[in-house]
């Protein structure tokens, strides 16, 4: 890793996958566009979909990575929907004192795009 500023949040994008593969999909890509349009990069491992046509891997094994990534993001944005994958991501980042966005929980979506920020620049000013 190099020691420099990061200029755009990265945010986790967690919802449900299993039911409704390319549906996920989707719906991950179309909060993808709107968090770009607010300078926010995204993570979606809903496009493990496209990894599992390939070679199957264990439900853990994208759990941990998601975990891993979890760790290197500013944010977590919860796609409404049954999931306790992304339940579980949710709790995690909570853990980790970060901002989490519930789709349809009241929460104003500009100002947690504003906590998302704060917790980049408070990174970056920690060196880290």
């Amino acid at each position: 890793m190099t020691d420099r500023n990061i200029e755009r949040p990265l945010v986790y994008v967690a919802g449900p996958i299993t039911n409704d593969p390319w549906g996920c999909v989707r719906k991950a890509l179309s909060v993808e566009s709107l968090l770009n349009g607010f300078g926010i990069d995204c993570f979606l491992p809903q496009l493990s979909v496209l990894a599992e046509i390939i070679q199957h891997r264990p439900y853990e094994h994208y759990m941990r990575v998601g975990e891993s990534v979890l760790e290197r993001c500013d944010g977590l944005y919860r796609i409404r929907g049954d999931s306790p994958g992304a339940d579980k991501e949710v709790e995690f980042a909570e853990s980790l004192g970060m901002p989490v966005w519930v789709e349809r929980n009241g929460q104003d979506l500009d100002q947690w795009v504003l906590e998302v920020k704060w917790c980049l620049q408070d990174k970056n000013e920690r060196g880290g």
